[in-house]
């Protein structure tokens, strides 16, 4: 059966699966990308929003970019805030969700009792029990919605996730794992000496070694989860110009997470690429995740040796599933929302976010860096024992 946009985000040009074009990708014709944009309703009229997927099967990328286009039309939509979103009191404290430090979070506390404030009603994926959040720890583009001017607090995009309705336990779980996967790399960046075990490159699949061989690239293969935690595996890719990107992957086999985060590093790698030679420069605020990629690319080597190997061994000895992870990294019971609009639902699809209490989170803004929050106090560390580098990540 053909896949079909919803009817909300439709175009003239994008309609089904088969619509959005895949082209061959790199030196060795071994790699594909697929990709296309479409305008996703705001406010204040739309947001031009670019959704991408790669794979070495061309089908693959091409389902790639729907499913992402999926999950963040979904995510993103309108229909999301303007439903969801209650005027009911949080039940839970922002010092939960984002990780400013203890003056910061004061600050917004206060700013935010005076003021009207919504809420989204979560299921906790333990027992089953509904927690009213903040509406800002849901939706990325709350601030915008609602036209709050503070500054603070801000939400990225981890965590959500899109599949199908009748497997909705497999999406809630890759949803969970994102929110790890993001945690363990915000804290190999801000933390010195931070846990980075060496995997063994060979496990990289030939096609994407004669990739990087035929380009000149350099790669190295990390594991930086938690021992308590689960595997989460990170690609460093950079030339002899040491212009560096980062993928990312965790919640498959080690074979499967390097092949996912390399791809990553390699799109990352033409996006860097890309804007670069449209001569964007970076200013001295950053402020998305196009600002952080591109201090990475510019940056390089600084990222290259921040990420040496502390471990040589190829494996860690456990894995752990992702609820026993959270658990064991003194994180919350994770919490779930189900953002699917109800033509996509009509078309099979499901689409959720899971926000994990205390999990470290990317910031955009690097003005505005996280410096606080559980895991950071659970480490024993202090602000000015941090990498108050912006980080690379994107």
């Amino acid at each position: 059966m053909k896949l079909q946009l919803p009817a909300s985000i439709r175009t003239a040009q994008y309609q089904s699966i088969e619509d959005i074009p895949v082209y061959c990708e790199g030196q060795t014709h071994n790699i594909w990308g697929a990709f296309f944009e479409l305008q996703v309703k705001t406010r204040q009229g739309g947001r031009k929003h670019i959704f991408a997927g790669m794979s070495s099967n061309p089908e693959i990328a091409r389902f790639k970019c729907f499913m992402e286009g999926v999950e963040r039309c979904a995510g993103l939509s309108l229909w999301a805030m303007e439903t969801l979103a209650k005027s009911v009191e949080s039940n839970r404290s922002l010092a939960e969700f984002f990780p400013y430090s203890d003056e910061q979070v004061k600050w917004l506390e206060k700013l935010r009792s005076r003021q009207p404030t919504m809420s989204v009603a979560a299921q906790d994926l333990v027992d089953g029990s509904i927690h009213f959040i903040p509406a800002e720890a849901v939706f990325p583009w709350w601030k915008s919605f609602s036209e709050c001017v503070l500054p603070l607090p801000e939400t990225d995009g981890v965590g959500f996730a899109a599949g199908f309705s009748d497997r909705k336990s497999e999406t809630t779980d890759r949803a969970l794992c994102e929110v790890l996967e993001r945690d363990a790399l915000m804290l190999s960046w801000k933390v010195p000496n931070y846990p980075k075990i060496n995997l063994d490159r060979t496990l990289l699949h030939p096609d994407l070694q004669d990739e990087f061989a035929i380009q000149n690239l350099s790669y190295r293969l990390l594991d930086i989860g938690s021992e308590h935690g689960i595997r989460v595996v990170i690609t460093l890719l950079t030339d002899h110009l040491y212009r560096t990107t980062i993928g990312v992957a965790c919640g498959g086999s080690t074979e499967q997470d390097i092949q996912k985060s390399a791809l990553e590093a390699l799109m990352l790698r033409g996006s860097a690429l890309l804007m670069s030679q449209e001569n964007r420069q970076l200013t001295h605020q950053i402020m998305s995740s196009e600002d952080h990629v591109l201090w990475g690319w510019f940056n390089g080597k600084k990222v290259w040796d921040w990420y040496k190997p502390t471990h040589m061994m190829t494996q860690r000895n456990v894995n752990h599933d992702p609820l026993t992870a959270c658990v064991n990294l003194g994180l919350g019971r994770p919490l779930l929302v189900d953002t699917t609009p109800p033509d996509f639902r009509t078309e099979g699809f499901y689409v959720c976010r899971v926000i994990v209490p205390h999990a470290f989170r990317k910031e955009y803004n690097h003005a505005y860096r996280y410096t606080g929050g559980k895991r950071l106090k659970d480490l024993g560390l202090m602000s000015e024992q941090l990498n108050h580098l912006p980080h690379p990540i994107g």
